[in-house]
């Protein structure tokens, strides 16, 4: 920050001129405060204080003592407010300083990040970038020092179309959108329903849904006159064995017409796929030696784009599955466990 400094001289008659651009000025400490010899603008360098003097020939003004206030961090902002991602799925999030002299100052690698429920979405504590683990609500925080930054609410949504098996659970949460744009979770406010209770049933005031028999039941969530899109939720009665792998898309395009092949002439079965916001999982193809040879995914792929699909082999037989291909211009890791269920 500047301060400009004044000189007027008083002459033997009593009369009174401005001289400030007439005088030598002088700083005593140029490590805290720098001063124009012929402005007498004063520039402060680091906290501290320094005297300001202004000199015209033999005749030398009193002292004026200049104080440089260190710069402090007053609060911390933290962007986007309140997001919600679905499981797996990044968000980053940005820290912005603001400073006792006015200014701001993009922080987000000085802060300490934190996640109030990491069984929810974990964060990067020196990059602000947050995961999805379960469905819920968490709270991302920003600490510099002694200065926190407020929590913004994140959301991690249950996946779309989920499936389960019989006696498995799946835990739903519901989103209010408000006419001032603001969103809140209201999982445990609103009134869960299932279509077909012989299907699936669900914790009225939870959320949290079980599978009975195999088929397809409609969740819907209702505050007041408010009722929410159904999501069906899949119960299937699949083999003994199942494998579940999650690709991370990285990369553009997919090639080979963005197909997912298998390598068995025997054939597996796709089942409980799932894509994120932007993807869509397109019919299967049977072939003349394959059964579900071919799933196709369509969209547009980025960086937080993830999909996870269930694969069962035809005949229970673990020794089956031996190959799951994603092919890709690039290749793409993909993590593999088994379910016994």
């Amino acid at each position: 920050q500047t301060q400009q400094f004044t000189a007027t001289g008083t002459y033997s008659d009593a009369s009174t001129k401005n001289i400030t651009a007439s005088v030598t000025w002088t700083s005593s400490n140029t490590g805290v405060g720098t001063v124009g010899a012929t402005t007498g603008l004063a520039t402060g360098v680091s906290a501290g204080t320094t005297q300001i003097t202004a000199t015209l020939g033999a005749v030398v003004s009193p002292a004026d003592t200049l104080t440089v206030n260190a710069i402090t961090l007053q609060s911390i902002a933290t962007t986007p407010s309140n997001p919600s991602i679905f499981q797996s799925q990044t968000q980053q999030f940005t820290a912005t300083g603001n400073y006792n002299d006015g200014s701001s100052k993009n922080i987000t690698t000085s802060v300490a990040w934190a996640s109030s429920n990491p069984t929810v979405a974990t964060v990067d504590a020196a990059l602000g970038l947050a995961t999805g683990v379960s469905p819920g609500t968490t709270q991302i925080t920003a600490t510099q020092g002694t200065v926190v930054s407020p929590g913004s609410t994140l959301t991690a949504n249950s996946p779309l179309n989920p499936s389960i098996s019989p006696a498995q659970t799946q835990q739903f949460i519901a989103t209010g959108t408000y006419n001032d744009g603001s969103t809140k979770d209201i999982t445990t406010t609103v009134t869960w329903a299932s279509s077909s209770a012989t299907i699936a049933t669900i914790g009225a005031n939870t959320g949290l849904a079980t599978g009975v028999a195999a088929g397809i039941s409609q969740i819907t969530a209702t505050l007041g006159a408010i009722v929410s899109l159904a999501d069906p939720l899949t119960v299937s009665t699949g083999p003994v064995n199942s494998y579940t792998t999650n690709f991370s898309l990285t990369e553009n395009p997919i090639s080979e017409a963005g197909k997912w092949i298998n390598g068995k002439a025997t054939g597996l079965d796709w089942a409980d796929v799932r894509t994120t916001p932007g993807l869509a999982f397109g019919a299967q193809t049977a072939t003349a030696i394959n059964d579900d040879s071919t799933a196709v995914l369509t969209g547009t792929w980025g960086p937080d784009q993830t999909a996870q699909a269930t694969v069962f082999t035809i005949n229970q037989n673990s020794t089956i599955f031996e190959e799951v291909e994603l092919r890709l211009r690039t290749s793409i890791s993909a993590q593999v466990k088994v379910i016994q269920g």
